[in-house]
């Protein structure tokens, strides 16, 4: 089975997951990649990937992004699409309205609009998007009970299964902002 994985960003968690995923090649699964340039390195040895160039965010990565995916789509067919974090949503957004039904699978690794505390308005767009966007995949998977949760309190769509990271449950009166200034500069 060919599956491709489409990032917007490999940095962090995202990375590492991916990076982890290449041990499902030893099983037959021919995994490929699309993420950016400036994050190729997360991968390690080996790993059949392909990018586009992302300085930073900004529309003209979108594009690079979403221009890559187009061809990827066409040159290698894969059977399996997997979408990690949110801004790929607007491949699996492209994909869908383009009128392909291959499955696609969407892991968010957290949901983007968590991140927005000290700017309501933009959480809210960006929960609106996510919430929508995210029912275009056949499943998706959480990495915790709490997001799983978070995408169910507030009626994302879509199908959610969760396979745990190695990271347990916040504690019951943990702060949600904790690390929201030392995370910032990841996103």
């Amino acid at each position: 089975m060919r599956v491709l994985n489409v990032c917007e960003t490999a940095r962090g968690g995202v990375g590492i997951y991916q990076r982890n995923m290449n041990g499902l090649q030893d099983y037959g699964i021919e995994l490929q990649y699309l993420l950016p340039t400036q994050d190729a390195d997360m991968l390690g040895e080996g790993a059949v990937h392909y990018t586009f160039d992302r300085p930073k965010r900004s529309v003209g990565a979108v594009r690079s992004m979403l221009r890559e995916f187009s061809r990827l789509l066409r040159q290698n067919d894969p059977e399996l699409l997997f979408f990690h974090s949110s801004l790929s949503l607007l491949c699996l957004a492209f994909l869908r309205v383009s009128g392909d039904k291959r499955p696609a699978i969407y892991c968010p690794h957290g949901w983007a609009g968590t991140t927005y505390d000290d700017m309501p308005m933009a959480a809210l767009i960006v929960q609106l998007v996510e919430a929508r966007l995210c029912g275009l995949a056949d499943l998706s998977i959480c990495v915790s009970q709490h997001e799983r949760r978070f995408a169910e309190e507030r009626n994302y769509k879509g199908n959610f299964k969760v396979i745990e990271s190695g990271v347990p449950d916040a504690a019951f009166d943990a702060r949600s902002n904790l690390c929201d200034s030392a995370l910032r500069p990841l996103n």
